[in-house]
């Protein structure tokens, strides 16, 4: 029975570089999925609350209430209500430094993880060069009636290329989920956001003389 260790021997040189590569991928995706996952991608039940709070001009309470909340919609709103006696240009900009410090911050590993599943499969199709290369060579050397010198070579070539499609394709798909899961947050961020400028601007001109 051929096992994992045994592939990996009769894969050659590069198969290091590619376990380095799986290595990578494995733990920035469980760091990604860790962090992502705990936050909420909807501003609804937020919102609610706070339209509670706000109509009847308890910002206080509004403010202890995202500062007890999880996740970034929620940190960026009390970003806003900790300025929300100001003007609206400070509002507005305190949301968006607030808001583009959240998204980088979820953004954190996906260019390393998207990077491994663009390389794993360069290195993979490297491995199969240099299988095919080495498998040329023993013909070169022995000739054609020893097949099984020959094999060593091409099975290295065909590990390597299976080796580097199997780190690559799970990586991207992991990749593009957490792509898709930050942009909805970025989504719901943008939506909290303009409905605390419009209750703002409701406030003010509720007190306007």
């Amino acid at each position: 029975m051929v096992t994992l260790f045994d592939l990996f021997v009769k894969g050659g040189p590069m198969m290091w570089p590619l376990l380095i590569c799986s290595v990578l991928s494995l733990a920035f995706i469980l760091d990604r999925l860790y962090v992502l996952l705990r936050q909420p991608t909807e501003e609804g039940p937020l919102v609610a609350q706070l339209e509670e709070f706000l109509s009847s001009h308890r910002s206080e309470e509004a403010l202890s209430l995202c500062e007890a909340a999880r996740g970034a919609i929620a940190t960026v709103a009390a970003a806003g209500l900790r300025v929300w006696r100001t003007s609206r240009e400070v509002l507005q900009e305190t949301m968006e430094r607030t808001g583009n410090e959240a998204v980088t911050s979820l953004e954190r590993y996906l260019i390393i993880i998207r990077t491994v599943a663009e390389v794993a499969p360069l290195m993979g199709f490297l491995g199969t060069v240099t299988g095919m290369i080495k498998a040329f060579s023993a013909i070169a050397q022995a000739g054609l009636g020893k097949p099984e010198v020959v094999a060593s070579g091409i099975s290295e070539a065909l590990i390597t290329t299976a080796s580097g499609l199997a780190i690559a394709i799970p990586t991207y798909i992991f990749y593009y989920f957490l792509v898709h899961r930050v942009e909805a947050i970025t989504a719901a961020i943008e939506r909290i956001a303009s409905f605390l400028l419009e209750k703002a601007a409701v406030e003010r001109e509720s007190h306007a003389p």
